[in-house]
């Protein structure tokens, strides 16, 4: 309401405009906001940096089933769709370029040590560098779990289609969503648990075998969103804490179809680690890892269609609540709907 009833008449005021409303928000939230804004608004005039610049689609090519689909990109948030639709001539669309900016190159998590190291191993077997020192704030960080090759290729390509059955609702910066789990205002801190019917029955084989993994044999998920990361659309997700009112400390995603990577970063500082996802891996974000950094994907890291199914849980503070007793209860059915099923009337 505040933006619409303001009338902004050229790019400076519009830089200057946000900048104020950044310092409405959280402090730890602030130097990212402003970062990307200051980005955006320093590449407004450089129209030879490829990597930083949407353009319209080239004349004559048709967009593709993808792309016509549509957007759901809000305020600072944007795709390749929007970008070309608006005739954007410029835009500084890569989440990448909001970051802090690194004075050294990225950490890496090694899945083989469960642990940050200073470079991915060495093919070669030279691992020198591999265990050479790295910076405190990443010196033994807790909170990271990769579990490879969760499902096999026969199962992710029955889940794919299965998740592909039931309709996509346009989400942000390019991506299209599936959510199966209460509708909620963070904003306002209001909880609807009507919408919640549970998991989609196809999950229903699934949850045995990941609370089978270790650290997670209390896992009760209550929330359950499918992400469809596609590159021609420039999908990616920026750097942000999940919800901590609601949700709880494990953060569960399977990542399908292809390989990405998982970028942690802290608001103040230029510390970031580059965390593999192999395709139809586990990864768990829980503790530190979950609470003090950021996390993003990056649309570098987003080189085929990648499908992400994220469970979270409770916070301790709703496990004895009334709604949190009706969210366990229907966490344990599979006769799951979709939000955007619920919206056009399935039941």
């Amino acid at each position: 309401a505040g933006c619409a009833s303001q009338t902004i008449r050229n790019p400076l005021q519009l830089y200057r405009h946000l900048l104020r409303l950044v310092r409405t928000l959280p402090p730890g939230a602030r130097p990212y906001y402003s970062n990307y804004i200051r980005q955006a608004y320093n590449s407004h005039s450089d129209e030879t940096d490829p990597d930083r610049v949407l353009r319209r689609p080239e004349a004559g090519r048709e967009m593709t089933a993808a792309e016509s689909a549509g957007c759901a990109c809000k305020g600072i948030r944007a795709c390749k769709i929007c970008c070309a639709a608006k005739q954007l001539p410029l835009v500084a669309v890569s989440a990448a370029s909001s970051l802090p900016q690194p004075d050294q190159p990225p950490l890496h998590f090694c899945i083989d040590c469960q642990a940050v190291r200073a470079t991915p191993r060495h093919a070669d077997g030279d691992d020198a560098e591999h265990w050479s020192a790295i910076p405190s704030s990443a010196s033994g960080l807790a909170g990271i779990r990769v579990f490879r090759d969760f499902i096999n290729p026969d199962e992710e390509a029955v889940l794919a289609a299965e998740i592909d059955k039931r309709p996509w609702a346009p989400s942000q910066s390019g991506r299209r969503k599936q959510d199966y789990g209460p509708k909620v205002n963070f904003k306002r801190r209001r909880l609807n648990t009507a919408s919640f019917k549970g998991l989609p029955p196809y999950w229903s084989a699934l949850l045995p075998r990941l609370l089978a993994l270790p650290g997670l044999a209390d896992f009760q998920p209550v929330e359950l969103c499918n992400l469809d990361y596609q590159p021609e659309l420039g999908a990616h997700i920026d750097p942000h804490i999940d919800d901590t009112w609601l949700w709880g400390d494990r953060l569960v995603t399977l990542n399908l179809c292809s390989d990405t990577s998982l970028t942690l970063s802290q608001s103040a500082g230029s510390t970031r680690i580059s965390i593999p996802m192999p395709r139809r891996s586990v990864l768990v974000l829980s503790g530190p890892a979950r609470y003090d950094w950021l996390h993003a994907v990056l649309p570098d890291d987003v080189t085929g269609r990648r499908l992400a199914v994220t469970l979270r849980e409770l916070a301790p503070d709703w496990l004895e609540t009334v709604d949190g007793r009706v969210l366990l209860k229907a966490g344990a059915a599979f006769d799951g709907v979709s939000v955007v099923e619920l919206k056009s009337g399935g039941s």
